[in-house]
């Protein structure tokens, strides 16, 4: 009869690894009885390897927990962000032109600002030249990045990104081509 909390198992050792308590001869067979039910607990299995691993994920989640509050503050949410005097935007034109030459030129980081990826096209802007987070009017310069086309909305939102009013302000520009886009440039200080 079995006692509560165990099952047993009967097999036949073919070939087993004899143990120190018992030899195990091929064709005999063996009875192993295996704990289980509510009362049975594994050992702790806990090594400094372990624990390092489970601090360091721990770590890495309260990381990216932070990370995506930040995120959220900084772009989302209707808090953190005041400009003296928010940036006209004409709700009439359904899509407007942006020269991006910086980060917004990588499609992750225009899909977490705006909510889409979108499609871009390469754009030459003629007359001015990169320096550092801005672009600096300069005869014989030119700056290469690209065009999104975007709705009132997501421009709203890239106002958002870039601080517009606070750190930097939208400009209506030419390019090389002739057509005529909305750029970021650095308030001047």
């Amino acid at each position: 009869m079995l006692a509560r909390g165990s099952a047993t198992a009967s097999i036949i050792a073919c070939g087993l690894p004899p143990s120190r308590k018992h030899r195990y001869a091929p064709g005999h067979a063996v009875t192993i009885t295996v704990p289980t039910g509510p009362n049975f607990k594994l050992r702790n299995i806990d090594t400094p390897m372990l624990r390092t691993l489970k601090w360091i994920f721990i770590a890495l989640f309260v990381l990216l927990v932070t990370a995506a509050g930040w995120f959220w503050y900084t772009y989302k949410s209707p808090y953190g962000y005041h400009p003296a005097e928010p940036a006209m935007v004409d709700t009439r034109i359904p899509r407007q032109d942006v020269f991006v030459y910086g980060t917004l030129r990588y499609s992750g980081i225009r899909w977490l600002v705006t909510g889409r990826a979108g499609d871009s096209r390469p754009a030459t802007l003629a007359g001015y030249r990169k320096q550092d987070l801005d672009v600096i009017p300069d005869d014989g310069g030119q700056v290469e990045g690209e065009i999104i086309s975007v709705t009132p909305d997501e421009l709203r939102a890239l106002d958002r990104y870039e601080r517009v009013g606070v750190r930097y302000q939208r400009e209506s520009v030419k390019l090389e081509d002739g057509s005529i886009v909305w750029i970021y440039r650095l308030i001047d200080p």
